[in-house]
C-alpha cells in the first residue's frame, strides 16, 4: 500500500482544469502510446493504464495535483479511482481528453 500527499481544490469555474494545468499540476493521459502518439495536448505526459497500475511509482516525481485523461473517460475514472485507493492520491478526473480542448483553446496547444 502506497501513501501520498492528498491535496484539496476547487476545479469549478471557467477553464478550472486549465488553470490546475497552468499552475504546474500534471496532466496524464492513460491512453495507449500509439494513439497519444497520433494526437495529445502538448502539456500531458502518457502513462498508459496498464503501466500505471503494474507499476504505480512512477507518479511518485510528478507534480501535484494530478489530472487525468483518457479516449472516452472510462480509463481516466479507473485510473483516479486506482490511485485514490492504493496510493492515497486525489486526483481530478477530466473525462476525455477533448474535453480539455474544448475549455480553453488560447491556453492548450495540441501536438500531432
Amino acid at each position: 500500500m502506497y501513501t501520498y500527499k492528498s491535496f484539496n481544490y476547487n476545479i469549478m469555474g471557467d477553464n478550472g482544469l486549465c488553470n490546475l494545468i497552468k499552475q504546474g499540476a500534471t496532466l496524464i493521459d492513460v491512453r495507449e502510446k500509439k494513439e497519444f502518439d497520433t494526437l495529445h495536448l502538448a502539456e500531458a505526459v502518457n502513462i498508459t493504464l496498464k503501466d500505471l497500475i503494474t507499476t504505480p511509482d512512477v507518479v511518485l516525481n510528478l507534480n501535484l495535483p494530478l489530472i487525468v485523461c483518457s479516449e472516452n473517460g472510462d480509463s481516466s475514472l479507473k485510473a483516479k479511482q486506482f490511485l485514490k485507493e492504493n496510493m492515497n492520491i486525489n486526483v481530478v478526473d477530466a473525462g476525455p481528453w477533448k474535453n480539455l480542448c474544448d475549455m480553453s483553446s488560447s491556453t492548450v496547444d495540441y501536438l500531432f
